[in-house]
């Protein structure tokens, strides 16, 4: 009996021991006339997240004159290298005379880099052409090209990249912006295409140059063709040293035309946060008054805030979900997290009112009542704290990355965020098979190490038993086969 005991406690020991979560942004518009815009159509948005901050007829038809050239930089630096050398030709004789010109002549030799120069800086129409003329070539593998012919093969680039940049209601007919009545854009859609170019580094950076001196080929260059040296000096004035000068500011492209007015796609960026103010319609001035305005105004009431990472664990009380039947090793409990980033333009007062809706998904969840009876805490649809005495399990098997359920935000019922909840492990259902592999899995880690010591004392302890068991059974048969022998050669005969 001794023996049975100490099996019994041995069996519990190693038991304790080893069986121990389009995104959809929502605008909001600040009251225009708290800021005192005087721009007919605005849109201030923080380009990050696309928040839009303040609009003014933000979908309303314009004419974006030489904001054009932004989309037409952004395009030609998906063909054109920055350090590779390209040859003007008779493109450049194809703009109006009243063009905007940055002084490039046939036969000239221009890197990559000074033609996106020539493009933003000076906002020279002809260069605008080359960069057309030359992607045009690239695109339809063709070296003799009509301009008119390139200018639509361009052209369809450009308004290709323009849908998928959302720019949803403009249409280009140029590379350069020179009025045409089919040539049309919004603010909203020039904040979007802008959006795309501060993130190329080429462009951001030439857009911030106050002016630019040197050879269009560089100075180094040892070519025959023409190599002309340039003066230009950019016509932002609040990146240039005017009256207007804007300490923040980081470009991006001004714009004029008698049909267009004067606008500015202007950039600018502080602590991080890179903002982004699109003017039509306006006076030379006015654009300048009112983007430092817009400016001033986000950067001192809003700030970047990281509300969740990607693949962050979700905030208490959704932070975890139970597993049905987790089996052996498993633990009862798994990390639910979000599968977006979220990270959002607020002022301090919209931080404070921003609401946290988790949904699930009831396919691949399901709660009933805490067996254990403990109290757990929830969020009610208006955030406030309810006690429940119900648990939810999440369905196994469930795939990592796999969505269970919806996490959203809100700021004064607009939503502002939704993703997915995930976990970031595959999930099994429980069964005798995937115990047992789990069990043998142990052994065969813990064997030969200092946690193998109660495995090896249960082994030795039970392989006693099973022998013990044995020899008794093997004697108890000896016992009958004796018994039943001498019965038999006592048997009577008659």
């Amino acid at each position: 009996m001794k023996i049975f005991k100490h099996i019994f406690i041995i069996i519990i020991l190693a038991s304790t021991f080893f069986l121990n979560n389009i995104f959809v942004f929502a605008t909001t518009t600040k009251d225009n006339n708290e800021l005192d815009i005087v721009s007919d159509h605005v849109i201030l948005m923080e380009a990050k997240t696309g928040r839009v901050i303040y609009s003014k007829n933000p979908d309303e038809k314009i004419y974006p004159a030489s904001m054009t050239k932004v989309l037409t930089a952004l395009i030609t630096l998906e063909y054109i290298d920055p350090n590779e050398i390209i040859v003007i030709g008779d493109e450049i004789n194809s703009i109006p005379s009243d063009s905007s010109k940055a002084g490039n002549r046939v036969g000239e030799h221009i890197t990559g880099l000074n033609l996106i120069r020539g493009i933003i800086i000076p906002s020279g129409n002809e260069s605008a052409c080359v960069a057309a003329y030359n992607v045009a070539k690239r695109v339809s593998g063709r070296k003799n090209l009509k301009y008119s012919e390139a200018e639509k093969i361009f052209t369809d680039l450009m308004n290709k990249k323009a849908k998928e940049l959302g720019a949803v209601n403009s249409h280009f007919t140029n590379p350069h912006g020179y009025h045409n009545e089919d040539l049309y854009s919004t603010v909203r859609d020039i904040a979007l295409i802008s959006r795309e170019a501060i993130k190329n580094k080429v462009i951001a950076e030439v857009a911030q140059e106050i002016s630019f001196t040197g050879k269009s080929a560089g100075n180094f260059y040892m070519g025959s063709g023409l190599n002309i040296e340039h003066k230009w000096i950019s016509h932002n004035a609040l990146v240039n040293r005017s009256k207007y000068a804007y300490e923040y500011a980081t470009g991006l492209k001004t714009g004029f035309t008698s049909h267009a007015g004067s606008c500015v796609s202007a950039t600018a960026r502080k602590d991080g946060v890179d903002l982004i103010a699109v003017i039509a319609k306006s006076t030379d001035t006015d654009r300048w008054k009112d983007a430092r305005k817009l400016f001033d105004y986000a950067f001192k009431n809003y700030k970047l805030v990281n509300i969740i990472m990607k693949n962050e664990v979700l905030p208490e009380p959704y932070n975890k979900i139970n597993l049905d039947k987790p089996g052996l090793g498993r633990a009862e409990t798994v990390e639910t997290r979000s599968d977006r980033e979220f990270t959002y333009y607020l002022t301090d007062e919209e931080q404070k009112n921003l609401k946290m809706e988790v949904t699930y998904d009831t396919k691949k969840t399901y709660i009933e009542k805490n067996k254990n009876s403990k109290e757990n805490m929830e969020h009610n649809k208006d955030n406030t704290d309810k006690k429940i005495e119900y648990v939810r399990y999440l369905k196994t098997p469930i795939s990592e990355n796999e969505p269970i359920g919806k996490i959203k935000y809100s700021i004064n019922n607009n939503l502002v965020f939704e993703g997915n909840i995930v976990i970031l492990e595959n999930t099994y259902k429980a069964n005798i098979f995937r115990n047992i592999i789990f069990i043998f899995s142990l052994i065969r880690k813990y064997a030969f190490t200092v946690y193998g010591i109660p495995f090896w004392i249960l082994g030795i302890s039970l392989s006693r038993v099973f022998y013990n068991v044995y020899k008794y059974l093997k004697k108890a048969k000896k016992k009958r086969h004796s018994k039943y022998k001498y019965v038999k050669q006592n048997k009577i005969k008659f």
